[in-house]
């Protein structure tokens, strides 16, 4: 299943969709390659291009993930040393894809920990801004070529995919002028302004005013209902009779901070219990319970640390997306 913007990228559902392991072999994963995924056996800045190859890849279908510390053939769970990813830059990372590629790649990084193992993972969004074409030479990377992910391979783009880029842009654009002559419209010619991204200019037909050019790199847009913002960064807040120009005014949020999981396992779960663990996340050791290989685990222990009524545990559990037969055998459970 691709990835979507609307997805939390690293929740548990997610990684358990990366970390499918074989029933056979604890130590290989039977997840493969595809048009949203590709795993790397060790992290290095000196293979960058390679990486940003895949990541533009990515960003010009629906998004996808690079895991690093899975060996190639057989996909076997080796693991890296956290240090050497956890340490990564973020402003230097998001300076070297901008000089490769333009409109700017949106990506995350994580660290995400499992069989006793530690993993990376580079998430790279869906561009709203398609398509994404290198701007220079860089390795694997090649002046004014657009990648695009076919199955488990990143190549340059073919034509019915372009056509196809094209004309949703085309499209898209279509809709923000809708959209915007609309609330113009609604607003009135004489009370409405532009506000210019680029000089700080918001003119309108009776009056201007320049927001200074200084803090302009430090203004982010911020749609409604996705207020997020976890590197502790100041909000700068524009008081008075201003109006909304619509979507075209609204740029993307780049989030580019470490976060860090503990995958979850048949054996975290029983181990916990028997040791009367208080858990961070009783509703994902919960969830998890739909993903493993038997239902009958403890559940009742985490949906009192829960707090939540049985009733809305089993909602939350419909939701959950897996054909595993645990799934159903846990709603009935709880049903009886």
């Amino acid at each position: 299943m691709p990835p979507s913007n609307n997805d939390i990228s690293f929740g548990q559902e997610r990684l358990n969709s990366i970390f499918k392991v074989s029933a056979k072999y604890p130590d290989k994963l039977t997840s493969r390659e595809s048009s949203w995924l590709e795993f790397k056996e060790n992290f290095n800045f000196g293979s960058l291009s390679k990486y940003a190859k895949t990541m533009a890849a990515f960003a010009n279908t629906q998004g996808g993930y690079i895991v690093f510390g899975i060996k190639d053939n057989p996909h076997r769970m080796v693991g890296i040393r956290e240090e050497d990813f956890s340490n990564i830059n973020p402003e230097r990372l998001t300076n070297e894809l901008n000089e490769l590629f333009s409109p700017e790649i949106a990506w995350e990084i994580h660290v995400h920990e499992f069989n006793d193992k530690t993993f990376g993972l580079i998430c790279s969004h869906e561009s709203n801004n398609k398509p994404v074409m290198a701007k220079k030479n860089s390795g694997e990377v090649k002046e004014a070529e657009i990648y695009y992910r076919y199955r488990g391979r990143s190549e340059k783009i073919k034509y019915s995919e372009l056509l196809a880029i094209l004309d949703d842009r085309r499209k898209q654009e279509q809709s923000l002028w809708m959209n915007l002559l609309e609330k113009i419209a609604k607003i009135g010619v004489q009370d409405a302004a532009v506000f210019d991204t680029n000089t700080g200019e918001v003119s309108g037909t009776s009056a201007s005013f320049i927001i200074d050019e200084g803090l302009l790199d430090k203004l982010r847009f911020i749609k409604e209902g996705q207020i997020e913002d976890k590197d502790g960064s100041p909000i700068h807040k524009l008081i008075g009779a201003l109006k909304t120009a619509g979507k075209g005014s609204i740029l993307p949020v780049k989030r580019t901070y470490t976060d860090r999981t503990r995958g979850i396992r048949t054996d975290d779960i029983i181990t916990d219990f028997l040791n009367q663990k208080i858990v961070d996340n009783p509703m994902e050791y919960i969830k998890q319970i739909c993903w493993e290989s038997a239902f009958h685990l403890p559940v009742y222990y985490y949906i009192v640390q829960s707090k939540k009524t049985l009733q809305e545990v089993i909602y939350v559990l419909k939701e959950v997306k897996t054909r595993s037969p645990s799934h159903a055998g846990l709603l009935g459970r709880l049903s009886i």
